[in-house]
């Protein structure tokens, strides 16, 4: 199981993948426990623009210093897990983008049933690694 976050790439090299993962710095603050008050998440759209669209930023400092905001109370949410077709028994749980931390529960839960039961409880079909040229 890959699942080396965005060092997954270099290992995806030592099996003869080009898993398509690039590292971007970012920080996460984490609060003590407040209750439930959310039921949404919040960013700012500079957080999407660097995210999907990184070109149209102009200030270079912007891109790397990654001055955006997202806000969030989350158990779930999308995730890049699965086997590769080319290499039976390797399984990659990664490219998260920044959702790495708070996805890892489901991540590894989905994986382990895909793994012991040939079958995950939720659908994952379109997040397979299958679907990038490995």
């Amino acid at each position: 199981v890959n699942a080396c976050g965005s060092y997954s790439a270099q290992i995806g090299k030592m099996v003869g993948l080009n898993i398509p993962i690039k590292p971007r710095k970012g920080q996460l603050i984490i609060s003590e426990p407040i209750g439930p008050f959310m039921e949404a998440t919040v960013q700012c759209a500079r957080y999407n623009i660097i995210k999907f669209n990184p070109e149209s930023i102009k200030d270079k400092n912007v891109l790397k210093l990654g001055s955006s905001l997202s806000i969030e109370q989350t158990k779930e949410g999308t995730l890049v897990i699965g086997e590769v077709d080319k290499i039976k028994g390797f399984y990659i749980a990664a490219g998260h983008e920044g959702d790495g931390i708070a996805l890892a529960p489901i991540s590894g839960k989905l994986l382990a049933e895909l793994i012991t039961d040939g079958k995950p409880s939720y659908n994952i079909d379109h997040f397979t690694p299958n679907r990038f040229e490995l």
